[in-house]
């Protein structure tokens, strides 16, 4: 059963990203460098992600959130109905991958518990021309300076009023401020992140907000075809072990009776 889980989710996993290659090659099309494709990228999320945006009111129960982190965030919900921040970023970084970009999660704070709380808002951070710049698929928003260049976290930070003028009435800038921003979300699983974080800042100091997840850690899938096949050989590894060991200890329990018995 496990083996079957396993090649199942292999197979959806392959599945998902045929599927956001065809998008990425339908949006990208005759763009060649990293900022046109952000670029088309950017308005492909205007136009077919950001009018499905579902923005929650409350905090969910916990089994939905780890229902969701294990499903609902996956990119690929987001296609099939509306989406929330953290879904629409993934499926922006899964599309923009496929893209050949350089991407990231940028998890905003309203304050600076960052451990101890879940973001307010997620958006995407993509290098191009080696440089960060930001983009926020559940609004439709590329980021831009007053002279056009792409902006960076740093020139969202320092000047809100950029964040006003190029997002939608309904946006919230003073719950989504870029003051303090993460590579990742550190109260995505209780106690464990929250310390982990708290022992890395102590080790890397204010770096530590550029730590970010492996990639495959936003492919919950591929996460689940190892998990599974970990399992799976594990279980199968069992029986022969303690075979062995019932065989050797049926050896030596032969050879204890045999040295009894000459010893008698």
């Amino acid at each position: 059963m496990l083996l079957a889980l396993s090649v199942y989710n292999y197979v959806s996993y392959r599945a998902d990203n045929r599927a956001f290659a065809k998008i990425a090659r339908r949006v990208c099309v005759g763009r060649s460098g990293d900022r046109e494709r952000l670029e088309a990228l950017a308005s492909w999320a205007h136009t077919e992600i950001a009018p499905r945006r579902s923005i929650p009111l409350v905090t969910p129960p916990l089994h939905v959130r780890v229902a969701e982190k294990l499903f609902t965030s996956f990119p690929r919900r987001a296609l099939e109905g509306r989406v929330h921040c953290g879904s629409a970023s993934n499926l922006f970084l899964a599309v923009a991958g496929q893209a050949g970009l350089d991407c990231r999660i940028a998890c905003l704070h309203h304050t600076e518990n960052v451990a101890g709380e879940p973001p307010s808002h997620v958006v995407v951070e993509c290098r191009v021309d080696g440089r960060w710049v930001v983009a926020d698929p559940v609004y439709g928003v590329l980021y831009r300076l007053p002279d056009g260049q792409l902006a960076q976290v740093k020139s969202l930070e320092s000047n809100p009023q950029l964040v006003a003028a190029q997002t939608p009435d309904d946006y919230s800038l003073e719950y989504y401020n870029f003051r303090h921003v993460t590579r990742m979300n550190w109260k995505a699983v209780p106690v464990v992140l929250p310390l982990t974080y708290r022992v890395l800042k102590a080790v890397k100091g204010e770096s530590v907000s550029e730590v970010r997840l492996p990639a495959m850690r936003r492919r919950p899938r591929l996460q689940l075809t190892w998990l599974c096949l970990f399992l799976a050989v594990g279980l199968l590894a069992i029986p022969p072990v303690v075979a062995r060991r019932r065989a050797r200890a049926s050896e030596q329990w032969e050879r204890d009776e045999s040295a009894a018995e000459e010893d008698a």
